[in-house]
C-alpha cells in the first residue's frame, strides 16, 4: 500500500485530476501529464488519485522505438457538479 497524498491538500494531485478531467475522454499520456502538470512520475500521480477514490483508467497505447510502453489514462467518472480545484 502507497501513502498517498490526500487531494483536498495536494497541488500535484490537483494539477493532474484537473488536467484528465479537462480533456475528458482524450485524456493524456503519461509524458503529457509529467509535462504539462510538471510532475515526474506521472504513473504514482495516478495510483496516489486512485488511492483517493477516483476511477482513472490506463490504457496501454502503443510501444517506442526502444520498447517502453504508453499509456493513456482517462477519469471513468466524473460529476458534472464535482467541485474544481483552484490552483494559485
Amino acid at each position: 500500500m502507497i501513502h498517498a497524498a490526500r487531494l483536498e491538500s495536494s497541488e500535484r494531485l490537483q494539477r493532474i485530476y484537473k488536467l484528465l478531467k479537462e480533456r475528458g475522454p482524450i485524456g493524456a499520456t503519461t509524458r503529457e501529464i509529467d509535462r504539462i502538470c510538471d510532475t515526474v512520475c506521472a504513473g504514482s500521480g495516478v495510483a496516489e488519485l486512485r488511492a483517493n477514490k477516483k476511477k482513472v483508467k490506463a490504457v496501454p497505447e502503443r510501444n517506442t522505438a526502444t520498447g517502453r510502453r504508453v499509456f493513456r489514462y482517462f477519469l471513468e467518472e466524473v460529476p458534472d457538479d464535482e467541485p474544481a480545484f483552484r490552483l494559485e
